[in-house]
């Protein structure tokens, strides 16, 4: 295949949200290249980045789980434009450490990984079946049902909430 093709396949990969390995795993060399280049840059919701602070000085511990590898998970978190938010992160865990977002065994490794007890992880998504798996797992979870979001207003099965502000932690 060209290079124009394999650019067009992988464009089709990420146009259809693949959760695939292997384009994870490239879109995470890229971003980190990206973002020590200066030629890409994270954003968060405004909301977040004060309540990880929170959250952390409170001494909840916190950890990322997400579609997108460890590889470009923790350059995102470093390149906030609210500043580096690695600090604050105690580990990162993606579909080759932890297993698919929508299956039960993830959660529960994550939460063997970290050392907690199931019902003492909370799991915070905008994904009605990552919710449904995190809550089999025994998790605890908060649905985020952002406006404008591909979710909102989904059916989950678990609170929701539409802010960060809205959800109280305790150790």
């Amino acid at each position: 295949a060209s290079d124009a093709e394999i650019a067009e396949a992988l464009r089709g990969l990420m146009a259809q949200d693949v959760k695939s390995t292997p384009l994870k795993t490239l879109q995470g060399i890229l971003w980190a290249e990206g973002f020590a280049a200066g030629e890409i840059h994270s954003q968060f919701f405004d909301d977040v980045p004060p309540r990880l602070h929170a959250w952390h000085e409170d001494g909840i511990r916190l950890a990322v789980y997400s579609s997108g590898s460890v590889a470009s998970q923790v350059p995102w978190f470093r390149h906030a434009p609210q500043g580096d938010l690695t600090p604050l992160i105690e580990d990162y865990f993606d579909t080759v450490k932890a297993g698919p977002k929508k299956e039960r065994a993830s959660y529960e490794t994550i939460a063997t990984a970290l050392g907690v007890a199931p019902e003492r992880a909370l799991f915070l998504t905008d994904h009605p079946d990552e919710v449904a798996a995190a809550v089999a797992a025994g998790w605890q979870a908060i649905a985020l049902d952002r406006a404008g979001e591909p979710w909102a207003g989904a059916a989950f099965d678990a609170a929701s909430v539409s802010s960060f502000e809205e959800i109280e932690v305790t150790r």
